[in-house]
């Protein structure tokens, strides 16, 4: 967690010291500078930059931005202290998500998810290592962890990036406190907003057991471009139209799916605030917006169009609309908890009741639309399967998929149940005239309210806490036995040898990062990779059979096999038995420790 509060206060700072510069509202900070790291360090990895400069043109502007975040408190330090309870509030929807995850993780060293987890890894190393990524995938997320990663070359990059990323959920509360006071509410229903949601379990939790980050660094990108969109609205300046060409611009340099949320959240915005909008400044900064947005994908524009042109991901969101239902897209008590935000059953009436309370506040009215809009394409995209919606799946795909909408949704849920929870308060202050003779029996009334939302709010914190225990109990495989083979691994392997590892089924994965040691199939290795190592992996048994495998595994230098300790339940791997390995006369057991294991191959090697 260490490196996630690096990477969040470098965020703030970053921003800060832009929105100072461009004299647009500090509240967005936050949210601006992580689109700033995302745009300046897939540039600079654009035009070659050595990854060292990466990180310290990081540094510098966050270093502007601790000037400016001093002069601010030095200056503003009377109001901050007329302001303590937002202020509080604020410091304790950071402080949430922190200790759960910091606890949660404490003894996880590297990411839980071995598929989309690895190949995140794999690409932040090669940033690291100022080497070529090839592939279609979009590398914003991965160098603005690289860079940050850069300024602790002692950290490897799996336990490096599973920390870095846990900076995104320090980030969430801010962003719901930034889109509420966008919004037009004072500080104290903002503060109470990001509280809300750093009890949220579908966000800001649940996407880093299956290392979803890119997708959740997209969500707090397209947040801040519509609270830059809000505040454009009330007051149209060239400066906030700058800024949301370069929220633009890093959706898509981070992850495209955001797009398509950005075009419906605007598209509402927009008919919401219809009234207000201004023709002449809306001719103008529009098209500044757009032109600077495409000048910051530049790096990205190439790569994207070539694989847009190729179908992109229709094929497969084809594939996945055509399949059975496997995400729990029938039920029904799981979407209506996924879309409310809430943690269980307990805190589920409380949470639709002050969403309720929330829609007839007039400033949360617009939170209320963008929360029934998103709800209402997910709902058309569960119940109805006539071919325009499975083709708007598959041509946005992966989009609705696995319901990531919703990681949106609770965003502007948590903005509506902080609205209602103050016209709840409101509520019980307005009996302390009826109680005016009974002055005990209001403030009876007025701690029993307290406490039950203590209550609420604790039942919602040990909730989120045990299913993120669970959930690594669960899929976590990189054990204390698994630590032990990398350590004889990383003292015993030669120079230039490659340790055959069972796909993404075990530890093994994280071989380069634990071990020092290259692997035979990484995670992001290409289709052709594939078709010529994987034969050796699946003949690693009996490689002396096949002369033609045993002299490829020779040209690679395979040298050992890691058969780690069983993987996930709902996972595979090729090797579920050891003891097959272990009568093999081409494998020889050099180390065990427990269910891991290290296999040395005796290939007849010219």
């Amino acid at each position: 967690m260490a490196i996630g509060i690096l990477f969040a206060i470098l965020a703030a700072l970053c921003g800060l010291a832009l929105n100072r510069g461009l004299r647009v509202p500090l509240s967005l900070a936050p949210l601006s500078g992580l689109a700033a790291v995302v745009v300046l360090a897939s540039w600079s990895t654009a035009v070659g930059l050595p990854p060292g400069w990466r990180s310290g043109l990081v540094s510098v502007l966050a270093l502007g931005g601790l000037g400016v975040a001093i002069a601010a408190v030095l200056r503003a330090r009377p109001a901050l202290r007329a302001r303590w309870l937002p202020l509080l509030l604020l410091a304790l929807s950071v402080a949430i998500p922190a200790l759960m995850l910091g606890f949660a993780f404490a003894a996880v060293e590297a990411p839980v998810s071995t598929h989309d987890g690895a190949f995140h890894v794999e690409t932040i190393d090669k940033l690291r290592l100022g080497l070529r990524v090839e592939g279609w995938y979009p590398t914003g997320f991965h160098a603005s962890v690289a860079a940050i990663l850069g300024l602790v070359p002692w950290l490897d990059s799996a336990r490096g990036t599973f920390e870095a990323a846990q900076g995104l959920a320090l980030l969430a509360p801010l962003a719901a406190f930034a889109l509420a006071l966008a919004l037009g509410m004072n500080a104290v229903i903002a503060a109470s907003a990001a509280v809300i949601l750093a009890l949220t379990w579908t966000y800001p939790y649940d996407y880093h057991l299956w290392a979803g980050w890119p997708q959740g660094l997209g969500v707090l990108l397209l947040i801040g471009l519509c609270a830059t969109a809000l505040h454009w609205i009330e007051r149209p300046s060239a400066r906030l139209a700058v800024l949301g060409g370069l929220f633009a611009g890093a959706i898509v340099l981070n992850h495209g799916t955001e797009v398509y949320s950005a075009a419906l959240a605007l598209l509402v915005i927009a008919v919401a605030r219809f009234r207000r909008l201004q023709a002449g400044p809306l001719a103008r900064h529009v098209p500044l917006a757009i032109g600077l947005a495409v000048v910051f994908i530049l790096p990205y524009l190439t790569t994207l169009l070539g694989w847009a042109g190729t179908g992109g991901a229709t094929v497969a969101g084809e594939v996945v609309a055509a399949g059975p239902d496997v995400d729990g897209r029938g039920d029904v008590l799981q979407f209506i908890l996924g879309t409310t935000g809430s943690a269980s059953l307990i805190d589920l009436p409380v949470r639709v009741a002050l969403m309720a309370l929330g829609a007839f506040v007039f400033r949360a009215r617009l939170a209320g639309g963008l929360w029934a809009a998103f709800v209402g394409l997910l709902l058309i995209v569960h119940l109805v399967g006539v071919p325009p919606v499975t083709t708007l799946f598959a041509v946005t795909y992966p989009w609705l998929d696995h319901d990531r909408p919703k990681q949106v949704i609770v965003i502007f849920a948590s903005v509506l149940g902080a609205a209602g929870l103050w016209v709840c308060a409101g509520y019980v202050g307005s009996w302390r005239e009826r109680f005016a003779a009974h002055p005990r029996m209001w403030a009876r009334l007025a701690v029993v309210a307290v406490v039950l939302l203590g209550f609420f709010a604790e039942g919602s914190g040990v909730s989120i806490y045990k299913r993120l225990s669970q959930a690594i109990v669960e899929q976590n495989v990189y054990s204390a036995d698994d630590a032990a083979a990398m350590a004889w691994l990383r003292m015993h392997a030669a120079a230039g040898e490659v340790v055959a590892n069972d796909l993404a089924g075990d530890a093994g994965i994280w071989t380069p990062y634990k071990a020092g040691v290259a692997i035979l199939l990484p995670r992001s290795a290409t289709g052709s990779v594939m078709e010529t190592r994987e034969p050796i992996l699946m003949n690693v048994a009996n490689l002396e059979l096949d002369q033609s495998l045993e002299g490829r595994a020779c040209g690679l230098h395979v040298g050992y096999l890691f058969h780690g300790a069983p993987p996930a339940a709902f996972d595979e791997r090729v090797y579920t038995d050891r003891a097959v390995l272990e009568r093999s006369p081409g494998l020889e057991e050099v180390f065990a420790s427990g269910e891991a294991t290290v296999f040395k191959l005796n290939l007849r090697c010219s």
